[in-house]
């Protein structure tokens, strides 16, 4: 992913980026250890059925901002993630989720499939400390009333086992209703 930035904002420094809500972190090149964040509004972020290259950022400000920034980030924030497999309507059910002052659905942020296909990959930059860093950095909302739901790509399903804000784990429902450990 090559990109100019075009973020040139007076003492703004790469913290002031990542704490604003406004920048939405819009993908990852881990090859140059940057990710890439977006200027945009919480309506171009809801309006927009996947937020991956289908997207249109045309005419946004982009910056990139180095891994290690992003893995500095307080993991605290408990985005609500809608994992699915393909073709199962979770693109609907997100969109019915979607409301503005109470729930922003993001539609399949393409950060995740890129960390998802590092992991994959074996790359050691793919931890879980940085995947609980994205999920921190997406489910962060522009407004203090609203919830954030990541419908993560099935693309992304190899981060299922990751916890957003702690170390991993994950649980099933068993046939008589209650969580088991996997």
């Amino acid at each position: 992913m090559s990109m100019a930035s075009t973020f040139s904002g007076p003492g703004a420094d790469t913290a002031s980026l990542l704490r604003d809500p406004a920048w939405f972190l819009d993908g990852l090149d881990l090859r140059k250890n940057v990710a890439v964040l977006t200027r945009t509004t919480r309506d171009a972020l809801s309006a927009g059925v996947f937020l991956d290259h289908r997207w249109d950022r045309q005419g946004a400000p982009r910056a990139p901002v180095p891994i290690s920034a992003l893995r500095a980030l307080p993991g605290n924030a408990r985005p609500a993630v809608l994992w699915h497999t393909a073709f199962c309507c979770s693109t609907l059910i997100a969109d019915l989720l979607d409301a503005p002052g109470a729930c922003l659905a993001l539609k399949e942020p393409v950060a995740l499939v890129e960390l998802a296909a590092a992991r994959r990959a074996g790359a050691p930059v793919a931890d879980d400390r940085l995947a609980q860093a994205v999920f921190a950095r997406l489910a962060q909302s522009p407004s203090p009333t609203e919830r954030v739901v990541i419908k993560p790509s099935n693309g992304a399903n190899a981060l299922v086992g990751v916890d957003p804000a702690g170390p991993p784990r994950m649980a099933v429902k068993t046939a008589a209703g209650s969580p088991a450990p996997c």
